[in-house]
């Protein structure tokens, strides 16, 4: 089997219980990209028929792609959809592909907590200073948050198959 393979990416129970957080965050980022292709028509249609642009649409429009892509993140990494590049897979020998994979995953988790570390700290300082988009003076500080918050459960279900290989040997 390889790592595209469901069943061994899934190795117990259904998919809806293994990944309900997963199926939570792809109803949210759809909902959100629905929202920022209706947000992105109107302004469109009332710009260039009506000569009256949506004021601040620009800046929902913004907000919008980081909240889908962050919601989005998560839910890659659940399903194990990040790229993987095995050319070397099949002339190595197992132990050092399975020990490269350990490997690969642990620097996902690290990139991903590193992401959390980052964003909480923009989130910080952007409440400190009270920023806040031009137009509609929306705070941005929830917006890292979020992302930040996306990076902590990105981190966590990327190491969850290292979890599951271990409850697995119990």
């Amino acid at each position: 089997m390889t790592d595209h393979d469901p069943a061994q990416r899934n190795p117990s129970g259904s998919a809806a219980q293994r990944f309900r957080l997963a199926n939570i965050l792809e109803v949210v980022a759809g909902a959100v990209l629905f929202l920022l292709m209706a947000v992105m028509v109107a302004d469109v249609i009332g710009r260039y028929l009506f000569s009256a642009p949506i004021p601040g649409a620009f800046e929902v429009i913004e907000i919008l792609m980081c909240t889908v892509i962050f919601a989005a993140i998560p839910v890659a990494t659940a399903h194990g959809e990040h790229i993987i590049v095995d050319l070397l897979d099949p002339v190595l020998p197992r132990r050092l592909t399975a020990a490269l994979k350990v490997v690969a995953t642990l620097l996902i988790a690290a990139v991903f907590m590193t992401l959390v570390w980052l964003l909480w700290e923009l989130g910080q300082r952007t409440a400190r200073s009270g920023w806040v988009t031009d137009t509609l003076r929306i705070p941005l500080a929830p917006v890292a948050y979020f992302a930040a918050l996306m990076s902590g459960i990105a981190a966590l279900l990327a190491l969850r198959p290292l979890w599951l290989r271990s409850k697995l040997r119990d």
